[in-house]
């Protein structure tokens, strides 16, 4: 019997020793994971910047030639209007008797040459994701790798008049019993009631993702403040999709007038951009994990986003703020 309880109380006794031997393993490897991340530490931010983006360049449009249009009205109504055979035309009215008031020769020429528009401020901020991994620590220095992300929508509409310019002369018909008087009264007499106008409007859509790899150099000093430098590569996707409308319009004695001409045009393009960034700021610690960072950047993209219609060069100056996670 007391044999027995000699065992039990070993048997608790060597239970008790594996349990404190579990705890120390387990502090000792919490230990060693700790000393890891503190000797590999990461870093991850979020926040916003605000990207200083150039004009959006829309494309002039090769000059246009209408050539010769002949408008036709009957009491400042528009009948029909044909660029030949205009004695055809006056010749299938119904049969009646009564004057037909027709503008001749019309030249219209296009005008348009192109212009810029600026993307608008709240078009600029976009969100920003940065991973960081410290691998190099020397006194106050450290030497990181750093990525950051960037997503940026951009849209611009713009809108200009197209420079047209006419020169008419004004003829008055006479029908009778559908047939046309064969002496015109006041051939070749200028024609100053009618007008041209005309419009372009543009329109441009930009998605815009960047991912970028760099090195990033810092100075500590006491007072829980950093500094840094940094650079690297960028990749620039952008998904973009650009249109153009043109519009021409006549107006004319008796309120008569409408659209002799529209055009609509669209072209897209998704492309991938290289270039390379450089980056200064500073950044504080409120506490062992929790800070916040301010940094300049300048982007440098080799090549402009291009279509048919428009094109925009990436390259410009930033701003970042973000908040950043230490653990």
């Amino acid at each position: 019997m007391y044999r027995m309880e000699e065992l039990q109380v070993q048997g608790n006794t060597m239970e008790r020793y594996q349990n404190v031997k579990r705890i120390l393993l387990t502090l000792t490897i919490a230990g060693l994971v700790c000393g890891a991340a503190r000797a590999q530490e990461w870093k991850l931010g979020l926040g916003v910047t605000y990207r200083q983006f150039d004009d959006v360049e829309f494309i002039s449009l090769p000059a246009r030639d209408f050539g010769d249009l002949s408008f036709i009205f009957r009491d400042g109504a528009l009948l029909d209007y044909t660029p030949a055979n205009l004695a055809a035309v006056i010749g299938d009215l119904p049969s009646q008797t009564g004057a037909i008031n027709v503008v001749e020769d019309v030249i219209v020429t296009n005008g348009y040459f192109g212009m810029d528009e600026s993307v608008d401020t709240s078009e600029s901020f976009a969100p920003v994701l940065t991973a960081e991994y410290l691998f190099m620590t020397e006194e106050r220095l450290t030497l990181s790798a750093v990525a950051n992300f960037m997503y940026f929508n951009v849209d611009v509409d713009a809108m200009s008049a197209m420079g047209l310019s006419n020169t008419a002369t004004f003829n008055q018909y006479f029908v009778v019993s559908g047939d046309v008087a064969p002496l015109p009264n006041g051939v070749g007499s200028p024609y100053s009631g009618l007008t041209t106008t005309g419009s372009v409007s543009n329109e441009f859509s930009m998605d815009l993702y960047e991912l970028d790899l760099g090195l990033k150099v810092a100075y500590s000093f006491d007072f829980s403040v950093d500094i840094f430098a940094a650079i690297g590569p960028t990749l620039n996707i952008v998904d973009v999709d650009a249109a153009v409308s043109e519009v021409a319009t006549y107006s004319a004695q008796g309120n008569a007038g409408g659209a002799f001409y529209t055009q609509n045009a669209s072209d897209g393009v998704t492309d991938v951009l290289f270039g390379v960034y450089g980056a200064v700021g500073g950044q504080v610690w409120f506490s062992e994990n929790l800070g916040f960072a301010l940094e300049a950047r300048y982007d440098e993209v080799f090549d402009e986003v291009d279509t048919d219609f428009a094109e925009l060069d990436l390259s410009g100056l930033s701003g970042v703020a973000k908040f950043i996670f230490r653990f």
